[in-house]
């Protein structure tokens, strides 16, 4: 059911459509005397918050017995996340959007992803549209649910292909798109041929291309040119790389993908300061605009940094 906030904002609404709904432990792994959680390539999402972890594991090898408190073996992991209550899926970042649209004098409307995947929303009208995927991203079961006799297909799709077929068709109406995600290229394009649905649906209607996942490990981001943001503007996101960058309620982001204009009618408008991979595109194509972030919005430091964010997106669509 499609929702208006009410707002003191006079602009049009714009539809921010929240399609991160993920809750998952870290990604594990078993490979012969080796097995364990790696964060470092995916922490998993909390429901909420997560009081438990103290820190990565460091020790892989099963061969590893117990000897004692301070030599644990197998399983052995740092302790500087002790205490530390580690942020993950809240459920509210509409609202985290919704606050940098009213900075910028603009309303909200909002719905979820799978109602638009489903048909159930009729969105004509409402332009742009803010798609919030966060962490999103294919999730398999675990492996204690998931027993042989009754496989579990996977969960968690960023950009199903439903939702793609409605933001296709969106933006060939007309409309214009601000989508964000750590995800969003690296759940779409690997291991498929450019002219696949997934990469196809990134260079023909966000006009992106997927370059590499864990793009960066700290949270810089800097304005390349004056295309969106005035030439060397800096922005931070929350990092997973230190646990004193860790700002609640504000999850943390480990392995943001580097997205490339696919073609001329796109300019890099986000770099990663770390690395100088491309963060984020703008694309004026000849039915819609698209601004595409690798990295999700609402981790942006501080409500300063993505009300300005915001503000630009919005000026690119109405230029």
């Amino acid at each position: 059911m499609l929702h208006v906030a009410d707002s003191l904002a006079t602009g049009p609404p714009v539809l921010v459509v929240n399609g991160f709904t993920r809750i998952a432990p870290p990604i594990s792994f078993v490979a012969d005397t080796l097995a364990g959680f790696m964060r470092s390539q995916d922490a998993g999402v909390a429901d909420g918050v997560d009081v438990h972890t103290i820190g990565a594991q460091h020790n892989f090898d099963r061969t590893r017995p117990w000897t004692d408190d301070d030599d644990p073996g197998h399983g052995a992991s740092y302790d500087d996340l002790a205490t530390t209550v580690l942020p993950g899926n809240t459920f509210d970042f509409v609202a985290v959007h919704g606050a940098a649209l009213r900075e910028a004098g603009r309303s909200l409307a909002k719905t979820r992803a799978d109602a638009i995947d489903a048909g159930h929303e009729d969105t004509d009208g409402i332009s742009p549209q803010g798609q919030i995927h966060g962490e999103q991203k294919p999730t398999p079961w675990p492996v204690a649910f998931r027993p042989p006799e009754q496989p579990r297909t996977l969960q968690y799709e960023a950009l199903p292909l439903a939702l793609r077929t409605a933001l296709t068709g969106f933006c060939e109406a007309g409309g214009d798109l601000f989508v964000s995600g750590a995800y969003v290229g690296s759940d779409t394009a690997p291991g498929q041929p450019a002219d696949a649905p997934g990469p196809a649906f990134l260079r023909e209607t966000l006009g992106v291309r997927w370059r590499t996942d864990h793009a960066a490990t700290t949270g810089g981001l800097v304005a390349p040119n004056g295309r969106l943001l005035p030439k060397r503007t800096r922005l931070d996101f929350v990092a997973d790389h230190d646990p004193a960058d860790l700002r609640p309620p504000i999850y943390a982001v480990e392995a943001p993908d580097a997205l490339e204009p696919a073609d001329s009618l796109g300019t890099t408008v986000l770099r990663y300061n770390e690395s100088t991979m491309s963060a984020g595109v703008a694309h004026r194509g000849p039915s819609c605009a698209a601004v595409t972030l690798g990295v999700p919005f609402e981790t942006l430091a501080t409500p300063t940094e993505r009300a300005t964010l915001m503000r630009a997106v919005l000026r690119f669509f109405e230029e």
